[in-house]
């Protein structure tokens, strides 16, 4: 018996899904396999999926269909590896069995999301062109419908949210400046410009150039109604900025409210904004949260976070088949 850890993309399974025999694969990507390889790939293999977000009864018919399609699947499955404890309650919700189900949260690469001092931060604001004195608020997260402008929300990512939380910040802080990232940003940018907010947009050539993006910050927002991760949660601690969330994906387990964050029910922009209010106008709370949300994401860099999958996931199936 031999194993093969395949994401969708280094074993090109769609060549493969029909003649690999017994082994393990592993598809990040779940659409993959549920949407294109299921009843292709050999019943000699086993599988683990990603699940990322998403609930039986989901707006998004891609994610109704998903769920849809886990009966047919389970048989073949390994395991489920779910990224937080919200997503493996909604997949046993959906008939998923408990023992099926790995709870392992997104990593973060801490050689390249590192703190910066003064000099830096301030480098880096010059570079993106923000004002010195300014409270920079940021968000990098897609909320619009498809890749292009995005001036369609999309709702389940709270831009609405967002626009309604930086409006309320804005009137008590005139000096605050957003800084957007990524593509499909049109919605928000239209209602930072309705509302009289000014804001800088910049689409990345490289991700890591988002690092300099982190360090010009003062505060990171997460509006969502849901979430699998964001992997922003982990990216502004390792950097040094203070997140203030709504409670779902990863902020629901691992931000301590008002000691390394600050979490918000889902849909209620007042209670973000009182958070982000004491954020920006208490520097030694800011200091404080900031330094204890550091050292908690040290915990999560990418290889203590793959040595989980090894002892959860694969030396127990190695195990089995031995």
């Amino acid at each position: 018996m031999h194993t093969a850890l395949s994401p969708h993309f280094p074993l090109q399974v769609e060549e493969a899904a029909g003649r690999t025999r017994r082994r393990l694969l592993h598809y990040v990507n779940r659409y993959r396999y549920l949407d294109v390889d299921l009843g292709r790939v050999h019943a000699s293999n086993r599988v683990v999926i990603n699940w990322f977000h998403g609930q039986p009864d989901d707006p998004d018919p891609n994610i109704r269909r998903q769920f849809a399609r886990l009966p047919e699947a389970l048989p073949h499955l390994e395991g489920i590896v779910a990224s937080c404890s919200i997503g493996r309650d909604r997949l046993q919700q959906g008939g998923v069995p408990s023992e099926k189900i790995v709870t392992i949260p997104l990593g973060i690469d801490l050689e390249t999301f590192q703190l910066a001092g003064a000099e830096q931060r301030a480098a880096a604001r010059a570079t993106l062109g923000l004002p010195p004195a300014a409270l920079v608020v940021g968000s990098f997260q897609k909320d619009g419908q498809g890749w292009d402008e995005g001036d369609q929300p999309k709702l389940i990512k709270g831009p609405d949210v967002l626009l309604a939380v930086l409006e309320a910040l804005h009137q008590r802080m005139p000096s605050l400046h957003v800084l957007l990232t990524g593509k499909a940003r049109g919605f928000v940018k239209q209602g930072l410009r309705a509302r009289g907010i000014p804001y800088t947009h910049r689409v990345l050539e490289d991700y890591r150039q988002i690092v300099a993006c982190y360090h010009a910050l003062d505060l990171y927002v997460i509006p969502a109604r849901d979430e699998g991760g964001p992997a922003s949660l982990l990216e502004s601690w390792a950097t040094g900025v203070p997140v203030v969330s709504t409670q779902v994906g990863m902020p629901a387990d691992l931000i301590r409210h008002g000691e390394n964050g600050w979490l918000a029910p889902v849909g209620e922009g007042d209670a973000l904004v009182e958070a982000g209010l004491a954020v920006l106008q208490n520097a030694t709370l800011r200091t404080t949260v900031t330094r204890q949300a550091y050292m908690d994401a040290q915990s999560y860099s990418w290889p203590q976070i793959a040595a989980r999958y090894a002892a959860e996931i694969y030396q127990p199936y190695l195990a089995s088949v031995r």
